[in-house]
């Protein structure tokens, strides 16, 4: 089992990872405008092609997801967390410098397409190193820490904001299409190579193993052993299932706002910097916020309960944020939707890794998301612009993939993925409380034999999940 002592600065260190690809994603969504006059200025349709390139950049992420994820478990969090991070900043680094005006027309977007390639695999894994870092640090906080996965990356979507907006607001259009856009790809590398300094001094590897002597230390228990094949597949699946929904979600809603508006909407793009900034902010609140949900109810119940919410609200949002309608409408559904997802988003990190044992848990986490955001999360955005004539085949899409993550949420809880003959019967109740209502189930859907008593434990449940706060 792989266990760890983390310090509340390590867990911020890891997180950070997050906060570079939030900042690396909407860096590229909120500069489009200027790069299709720019250096995709060449091709027939410069705002198609962009999103083409956005999803494609997602193609790599399984790659990453697999090979760091392979590293971190077998070596350790910290050695693939710091691989991975460092090809990040090199590749944002080097956007700036990527020329305008290339002949033939296509190479600038071939040297683009390259390096958001290389920026998916590294963005890739770290978010399966950083979900599984993050969850096995739960012990030693007194909050969900997996909270910090998304408060991170809406920080770094907000650096990036403001970054933006600082240069769009002190140059005219036509010098942000020269050479403003290139600014926050600096910052960014910059900002990269200060974490990784960082790094090397503050990250010692939460949830890492020794890669000299071999060992593997047990301070944060794990307690479920390892699955064999067959389970470990039908938990990646699970994986899929679950993040389907708000991956695709997040990208629309939340990621990809001010292309949209720009393109289909005809909003300025400086209005939109303010209403993406605004609603990145929120977010953030509602992430952080949500942890004392989660402490109270359990990640899997959090999760669930909003990803039934956002199945229902979708009709709604996507009538609202429809391409016919005006601002005002998109905003109030980017509201609705940025509070539902802010819940779902907050969980999923935790929900994600508690499915795996230890010695899998970065590869098993990792490598379905990547293949779930590089099939649906990163073809989101433009297949809305595809579709944006058939608005209401797109939103049957989205709706339908809403559903999925919806039902696979209500089924699952790690206890249901074991094997039959291994699943454990919780019967870890108080005596039953006269200041709470009869419980007949725990949060991991073990059937209490008295059929009574109140949701407070008396031991701790032995699934991964553990709660260990008063319900």
């Amino acid at each position: 089992m792989i266990g760890v002592t983390a310090t509340r600065r390590s867990a911020a260190t890891v997180a950070l990872g997050t906060a570079v690809e939030g900042y690396d994603w909407v860096t590229f969504l909120a500069l489009l405008p200027y790069l299709t006059k720019g250096p995709l200025a060449g091709v027939s349709s410069p705002f198609t092609t962009g999103f083409v390139i956005f999803a494609l950049g997602f193609a790599a992420r399984p790659v990453g997801a697999l090979v760091f994820g392979r590293l971190a478990d077998r070596v350790g969090r910290s050695y693939a967390f710091r691989a991975a991070l460092a090809v990040s900043t090199v590749t944002t680094g080097a956007m700036a410098f990527i020329p305008s005006g290339l002949h033939p027309s296509w190479l600038a977007p071939l040297l683009i397409l390259v390096l958001r390639m290389a920026l998916g695999a590294a963005h890739g894994g770290l978010a399966g190193v950083v979900n599984a870092s993050i969850y096995e640090i739960r012990d030693v906080m007194s909050w969900e820490p997996s909270v910090l996965v998304y408060a991170m990356g809406a920080a770094g979507k907000v650096l990036s904001l403001i970054v933006t907006l600082v240069m769009a607001s002190a140059l005219t259009t036509d010098q942000m299409i020269d050479f403003g856009w290139r600014v926050p790809y600096l910052v960014g590398g910059v900002g990269g190579v200060a974490l990784l300094v960082y790094s090397l001094g503050w990250y010692a590897g939460v949830g890492s193993s020794d890669a000299r002597t071999g060992a593997r230390n047990s301070d944060v228990p794990d307690a479920e052993p390892a699955v064999a094949r067959g389970w470990l597949w039908r938990r990646m699946a699970v994986v899929a299932g679950l993040s389907v929904g708000t991956t695709a979600a997040y990208n629309i809603w939340i990621a990809a706002v001010i292309p949209y508006a720009t393109e289909a909407l005809g909003v300025q793009p400086r209005v939109m910097f303010w209403v993406s900034l605004v609603q990145t902010c929120a977010f953030a609140v509602i992430v952080v916020g949500t942890s004392r949900l989660i402490r109270r109810w359990s990640l899997h119940m959090v999760y669930r309960r909003a990803a039934i919410a956002g199945l229902v609200v979708s009709p709604a949002v996507l009538a609202l944020t429809a391409p016919s309608g005006g601002l005002g409408t998109y905003v109030a559904g980017l509201a609705i939707a940025t509070v539902i997802l802010a819940i779902l988003c907050a969980a999923l990190p935790g929900v994600l890794a508690s499915l795996f044992p230890a010695d899998v848990r970065a590869v098993g986490n990792g490598v379905p998301y990547a293949v779930i955001v590089a099939l649906v999360g990163g073809t989101a955005p433009g297949l809305r612009d595809v579709l944006a004539d058939r608005y209401w085949v797109f939103g049957v899409y989205l709706v339908a993939l809403c559903a999925v993550s919806a039902i696979v949420a209500r089924r699952t809880t790690p206890h249901s993925l074991q094997p039959r003959e291994q699943r454990v019967v919780s019967s870890a109740y108080a005596a039953p409380c006269r200041h709470h209502r009869a419980a007949r189930h725990c949060d991991h859907g073990h059937r209490d034999p008295a059929d009574a008593g109140c949701a407070r434990f008396a031991a701790p449940c032995r699934d991964p999940e553990v709660d260990r706060r008063p319900a």
